[in-house]
């Protein structure tokens, strides 16, 4: 009789773990999950908050990559957004895409669309990049003045054409 009471207190036993671990398993996904939402609809609200048409320095024929402000001050708790417009001065179409160096090893971050824009002769593509510094863990942003360079690049729609490219600089100027 008492291996019988044994052998069901074990099994008992063993029902409550299987029981605990299911119940942490659910909350660690919830909270990985919310983590997920949390994350995305931040980067969403940020790269929606400004019109980019609106921009003070348009780009023209003699100038096609404006990029404004094109020096900016943030504090490393800041985030800042800086425009960036361009004008399709090939005699053809173009697919343009954005992209950031940072080869001043500054560990500020990035954010901006990646699809690229295809623009006809003499029209305008906006693209927006959020600067944040890097403020957690053993990559931050020392205090200091960077320079990085915002690059466009144009794949063409039309065969036999040759690829463009334009480029910019920013200074971005880290406080405590």
């Amino acid at each position: 009789m008492e291996n019988k009471k044994g052998a069901l207190e074990l099994s008992i036993n063993a029902i409550v773990i299987i029981v605990i671990a299911i119940t942490v398993l659910g909350l660690s996904l919830v909270f990985v999950r919310q983590m997920f939402v949390e994350t995305s609809e931040t980067t969403f609200s940020v790269m929606k908050g400004t019109d980019l048409t609106k921009l003070v320095n348009p780009p023209s024929r003699d100038n096609a990559l404006t990029v404004t402000p094109a020096s900016i001050e943030l504090r490393r708790s800041e985030t800042k957004e800086v425009g960036v417009a361009f004008m399709n001065t090939e005699p053809s179409g173009y697919t343009y895409s954005l992209s950031v160096d940072d080869t001043s090893g500054s560990n500020l971050g990035f954010i901006y669309s990646i699809p690229g824009n295809i623009l006809q002769p003499d029209e305008i593509g906006y693209w927006k990049i959020v600067v944040k510094p890097a403020s957690t863990g053993t990559s931050t942003t020392s205090v200091g003045t960077y320079i990085v360079t915002v690059k466009i690049n144009g794949d063409p729609l039309v065969a036999g054409t040759d690829p463009v490219s334009k480029q910019a600089d920013i200074v971005i100027k880290v406080n405590s």
